[in-house]
């Protein structure tokens, strides 16, 4: 029997980021939820402008409190704006109705954190943000821009306690704006694998998820280098072919994957016999450098757990070097010279010793995102927080 999202009763979840939409977030919430029974927290999502039903985790049944409005742009924005005061209301009242003991709110998006904040505050019951991405950073430069760093104030100043996706993240809200957080890490549902797959796989290398903002210039170097080195490129992702030919893919040694189920995603990971994470430096992409430096991609915990050696393309100071850097994981390229990348796709396809023990340390290091520990940590804090409300005495 799974346990309670909180022990000390019913939770609203805010989120935009669940099934159907497939990207980085709503995998992270399916599988933390997934941890859970699903009679122990109600989720209240976004649904499609088809009014499709919502669907998530056996068991969990979101329900739609807005309506996104479809393709992004100013258009958009306003129209979600505009369901902002009806949705929080929708929220409160969702909240009231199940006996909730607090709300947590998702942000990947400035108007879902919002909702939960307003709903919160109607409810008066405590509020935990979980924040998947920086507000204020994140969102710099960007349509909403300076209503993101209001709300960035707001849900600082009035959060019971605030919970973020990184390492990275942790350490930058703790030394920028002096808050403390705690870290709920993406969560790997599966039972972590003891040994790495036999034999060297299929000779070809492997890029998972969207080529966008945060890595389009560095994927284009990895991409180059693979090519150069003779190696064939598999990508799993929703860029079409003619827009990954403008961002450098070259389909004369490239290929994208059919769309996957979880089980043959991972099975595909296991047959490469090379995975590549990038992102880009300041200098080259549009996002707020803070914001680039403490994002730790989605597809970590899966290339991670395949037992496959990893080369990670990005600055030496941003989290994701740092934390390959200290589990001694991937073999790291940390500037933007096309000959030390090359050289590392060919070192990580030789094997040899280096690379073995690599491997060996991903294996270790996928198990700090074991589900059961990550789900231990977010109920116990959620604990802490109500217990702290209700004058338990909770240490916060």
């Amino acid at each position: 029997m799974l346990p309670p999202l909180c022990t000390e009763g019913h939770v609203l979840v805010v989120t935009s980021e669940f099934p159907p939409r497939g990207g980085g977030s709503s995998v992270t919430m399916c599988n933390l939820l997934s941890c859970f029974d699903p009679a122990s927290f109600t989720v209240a999502g976004v649904a499609s402008r088809e009014r499709r039903p919502l669907e998530g985790p056996a068991g969990v049944r979101p329900v739609p409190i807005a309506v996104s409005p479809g393709a992004g742009g100013r258009l958009a924005h306003v129209a979600m704006e505009a369901q902002v005061p009806v949705a929080a209301l929708r929220a409160a009242s969702l909240a009231r109705s199940k006996g909730a003991c607090a709300v947590v709110g998702v942000y990947p998006y400035v108007q879902i954190i919002d909702i939960a904040y307003r709903a919160a505050r109607l409810a008066r019951l405590p509020f935990v943000p979980y924040l998947h991405d920086t507000i204020a950073e994140g969102m710099s430069g960007r349509l909403g821009a300076r209503k993101a760093v209001r709300l960035h104030e707001r849900v600082l100043g009035s959060a019971d306690h605030v919970l973020v996706i990184s390492d990275g993240m942790r350490d930058l809200y703790r030394r920028k704006y002096g808050v403390d957080c705690t870290v709920v890490r993406h969560t790997y549902p599966e039972p972590m694998p003891a040994d790495g797959p036999e034999g060297p796989g299929n000779g070809a290398a492997f890029w998972g998820g969207l080529v966008y903002t945060i890595n389009q210039c560095s994927f284009a170097r990895v991409a180059e280098a693979v090519r150069t080195a003779g190696v064939r490129l598999t990508l799993a992702t929703e860029n079409g072919r003619e827009d990954l030919e403008r961002k450098g893919v070259m389909f004369d040694n490239a290929g994208i994957a059919p769309m996957f189920t979880r089980a043959e995603y991972l099975k595909c990971l296991g047959d490469h016999s090379l995975l590549v994470l990038a992102l880009d430096w300041p200098d080259e992409s549009p996002v707020h450098e803070e914001e680039l430096a403490t994002i730790f991609p989605t597809k970590t915990p899966e290339y991670l757990a395949a037992g496959r050696p990893i080369v990670v393309h990005c600055p030496e100071r941003y989290f994701l070097a740092e934390f390959f850097r200290e589990h001694g994981c991937g073999v790291l390229v940390t500037d933007r010279s096309k000959g030390r990348l090359l050289d590392a796709c060919r070192q990580a396809l030789a094997g040899g010793g280096s690379v073995r023990a690599a491997q060996a340390a991903a294996l270790k290091a996928a198990r700090l995102f074991d589900a059961s520990a990550v789900a231990d940590c977010l109920r116990d804090r959620m604990d802490r927080v109500v217990g702290a409300t209700r004058g338990g005495g909770g240490d916060l």
